[in-house]
């Protein structure tokens, strides 16, 4: 049935059972045109000029087709595509949708269900909205762009080797992006203020569930998001094997906050945020669960970044300039993490629990002679810095560098032959290295390598303690500076203790310490430059203590037989 216009506007309904239909509606004003197509081999064409426009297409059965072009103001168009009764010679049939729609209050809602889906939306002007749904096909894709103010654009697909493509340029853009299926690729791209993106999505593994080729070959779930602007938010959520996530949020602005969520195998994601965090809350969070997990973190400002793995053979990688805060914490086996910050006030704090690492140790560690196994690295150039490294297992190894001043650096290990390294160059720099604690073994069952802790400071006032309880252990202290405080405690047997501190005058005068070696503004007290205290309690140790400075202090303690201290003192 065709329905002629009334006048003053116009009106177009088509109503077609049968093989091989044909709809092309052509109207100009204010249109309406409803088109339904029962039957085979259907296509529908429909273009609306200025007015308040609306077309509503329904296709069932069939290899469908569907281009609408509106254009004016107040645009709706809705299509529905289902090829659940094409027939055999139909197998390969493809389902288009494709809405163009321009000026202001534009709506389109596309759904298909069949074979090879695809559906376009190119919407412009303000307050755009797009929903698409696809179901229970292969192969399917769905672009959406919107330009203009107070887009929203919803996507949905469920089947196989699903893509979605979406560009939001404005203010206040909203996505969500849902893939059921392996091969899912999701990109999103945001340009304006407030902007959310959320992009869940769940994959297969398997060599038949990976892309073929291209930069994803190899990947069955890929979601990236690219935001520009404050405010910008981006929760992305994949499960499966082989995923790729990549959230980018590019200004100088606040507020922006990134949430990645996967949990399989193979996982990746990235996140790189420029801008100034003032929630007070961590605007970067990522979530791994399973194995071969691997996390980057790339901030530039005033930022937070939080990273959690859980699993197996893990990877972290944080890099961050100016005031940030980096917190890892990895559970399972064969971890590394790196934390790189530049800047005033950076805080990092590394947990890893776990045993039987194996990885390659941090290049500015290589002369120490340190093979890593769980890893753990973090460099500092900056003010005020603050690291903390936790680790529990065997076979650890932590490796801090530190530069500027009043930095602080804490390493707690627990386990057999855990390894620690703080390099330190400033002032007023503090490290703290203990419990390298063995499993309570008697007779361990002990590798080529010793519990080793080796801290290095270059600067004045530093201080230095190490603390170990493992079989066996070696600790090595080398101070630089001025009033340079070390304290070793070793409780272990046939462990070595070694002490280099050399007097570096800063210029400052004459400091009044006491007989701790600590400062002390009281008069009459002695002047100590470097003070060394090592203690060892059990069989079979060596302390070596070499000092060069004025009024040096060294006291050895040791309590266990086969004992040997080597003490050299030398004037400045």
């Amino acid at each position: 049935a065709i329905t002629a216009p009334a006048l003053g506007q116009s009106t177009s309904t088509v109503n077609q059972t049968g093989n091989s239909n044909d709809a092309g509606i052509t109207q100009t004003g204010e249109n309406t045109s409803t088109a339904t197509q029962t039957g085979n081999f259907n296509e529908i064409d429909v273009l609306q000029a200025d007015g308040k426009n609306t077309s509503t297409v329904t296709q069932t059965a069939g290899l469908a087709k569907a281009d609408i072009n509106q254009s004016g103001e107040g645009n709706t168009s809705t299509v529905t595509q289902n090829n659940s009764e094409v027939p055999a010679a139909a197998a390969a049939a493809t389902l288009f949708a494709k809405v163009t729609q321009s000026s202001e209050d534009n709506t389109s809602r596309i759904q298909q269900t069949g074979l090879g889906q695809s559906a376009t939306v190119d919407q412009s002007g303000d307050g755009d909205t797009s929903d698409i749904f696809q179901n229970f096909g292969s192969d399917n894709s769905a672009e959406v762009t919107q330009d203009g103010t107070d887009n929203n654009s919803t996507v949905t697909q469920n089947g196989i080797d699903g893509s979605a493509d979406v560009t939001q340029t404005g203010i206040s853009e909203t996505s969500f992006i849902t893939q059921n299926g392996p091969a899912a690729d999701a990109t999103v791209v945001q340009s304006g203020t407030d902007n959310q993106s959320t992009i869940m999505q769940t994959g297969g593994t398997g060599s038949n569930a990976t892309f073929a080729m291209g930069p994803n070959m190899g990947r069955t779930v890929v979601a990236e998001v690219t935001q520009e602007g404050k405010d910008g938010i981006s929760n992305v959520t994949q499960n499966g094997g082989r995923q790729f996530a990549s959230v980018k949020q590019d200004d100088d602005a606040s507020g922006q906050q990134s949430r990645i969520v996967q949990g399989g195998s193979r996982q990746t994601a990235t996140v790189t945020q420029t801008g100034t965090n003032t929630s007070g809350q961590e605007n970067s969070l990522i979530n791994q669960s399973g194995s071969r997990q691997t996390a980057t973190v790339m901030q530039d400002g005033d930022n937070k970044s939080t990273v959690t793995q859980s699993g197996n053979l893990h990877r972290a990688v944080v890099n961050q300039a100016e005031a940030s805060t980096s917190t890892i914490t990895q559970s399972g086996s064969q971890n590394e993490a790196e934390v790189l910050q530049d800047g005033v006030g950076n805080i990092s704090t590394i947990t890893q629990s776990g045993e039987r690492g194996d990885v390659e140790g941090n290049d500015e560690f290589e002369d120490l002679g340190i093979e890593a196994f769980a890893d753990a690295g973090v460099t500092q150039l900056g003010d005020g810095n603050i690291s903390t490294v936790t680790q529990s297992g065997e076979l650890n190894n932590a490796n801090v560098l530190q530069q500027g001043n009043n930095n602080t650096s804490n390493i707690n290990s627990s386990g057999d032959y855990a390894d620690a390294a703080v390099s330190q160059v400033g002032n007023d720099n503090f490290a703290n290295v203990i419990r390298q604690t063995a499993n309570g073994n008697d007779v361990p069952n002990q590798p080529n390598i010793d519990a080793t802790a080796v801290i290095l400071q270059n600067g004045s006032d530093n201080f230095a303690t190490i603390a170990q309880d493992a079989v066996p252990n070696n600790a090595t202290i080398t101070q630089n500076g001025d009033e340079n405080d070390a304290t070793i405690t070793q409780t272990a047997a046939n462990a070595t203790a070694t002490v280099t501190q050399t007097q570096v005058e800063s210029g400052n005068g004459i400091r009044i310490r006491g007989a701790d070696g600590r400062d002390n503004t009281a008069p009459n007290q002695s002047i100590r430059s470097n003070f060394s205290n090592i203690v060892q309690s059990a069989v079979n140790t060596r302390a070596e203590v070499t000092q060069k400075g004025d009024l040096n202090g060294s006291e050895v303690l040791q309590s266990g037989t086969g004992g040997a201290a080597d003490e050299v003192s030398q004037p400045g």
